[in-house]
């Protein structure tokens, strides 16, 4: 396999958006507007007869030849700034953060690795605007993480770890998703199974209740959540399996979990 080249940001003018192709090779981002970024995704060129002119809006890998990827990116709100914010993985310094609040010009949210557990947070799984932070979700394999920013988005606080669940068997926090005003955390356990923890604020270690585990009673097979989505009236986490194949687990009120193929 290629090794992964550094990563960097692009926006192209057109006159319309069109859709983009997933370039899951090299991991850049690419971005489609008009005047202002609108919309994000992991993309190959444009088609023919589509959007024209692409330009790189970001340094190459930030500056640093060791962020070779970014994560799903969002926007935050902090008055009276939007910003649009992406995250690295980095295995030498750390994963890192980055903001601009105009597309081109780009800074650094508080320290590569976010803290003394730098060499270990090599990756932003995901990241998410939620109850006046900016969460960031870990994942590197050795322990599951989330930090958040406050609104001054200058450092970062670690409000989830395997302290707050009790457990050394998590690995990584590698999805969110909100429902009801909460925030859900897909987390991977290879060992007895992926779990999803709650929170109504995400700003404490102890701010958080267990409302899955064990991998939905399936075990180490179903080792992590991949992904979460609202449908109907329900609230569905996706399961990255091992052996039995992958599942969709949904939840209603009162919030029992099941498993659905």
């Amino acid at each position: 396999m290629a090794s992964l080249r550094p990563c960097f940001v692009f926006f192209v003018k057109s006159d319309r958006l069109n859709p983009v192709i997933p370039d899951k090779t090299h991991h850049h981002l690419w971005t489609a507007a008009r005047s202002i970024i609108f919309t994000l995704c992991l993309a190959a060129l444009p088609r023919a007869g589509q959007a024209q002119t692409w330009e790189m809006v970001s340094p190459v890998g930030f500056g640093s030849a060791s962020n070779k990827s970014l994560s799903r990116g969002t926007t935050y709100y902090t008055n009276p700034t939007t910003y649009i914010v992406f995250g690295t993985s980095n295995s030498v310094t750390g994963a890192q953060v980055w903001r601009s609040s105009n597309g081109v010009d780009w800074n650094q949210i508080g320290s590569s690795g976010f803290d003394s557990n730098a060499t270990s947070n090599t990756s932003v799984a995901w990241l998410a605007s939620f109850y006046n932070g900016l969460l960031a979700g870990v994942s590197d394999g050795s322990g599951a993480r989330v930090y958040r920013s406050s609104t001054t988005l200058d450092s970062w606080t670690m409000v989830f770890s395997t302290v707050t669940a009790a457990s050394t068997n998590l690995s990584a926090t590698e999805s969110f998703g909100i429902e009801s005003g909460q925030l859900y955390a897909g987390v991977r356990n290879v060992v007895t199974g992926a779990e999803i923890w709650r929170s109504s604020a995400a700003s404490s270690l102890t701010d958080w209740t267990r409302v899955a585990n064990t991998g939905f009673g399936i075990g180490y097979e179903n080792q992590t959540i991949t992904s979460f989505a609202n449908y109907g009236g329900a609230f569905f986490a996706a399961t990255g399996s091992t052996a039995t194949g992958c599942r969709a687990s949904s939840a209603t009120p009162p919030r029992c979990w099941w498993s659905a193929r």
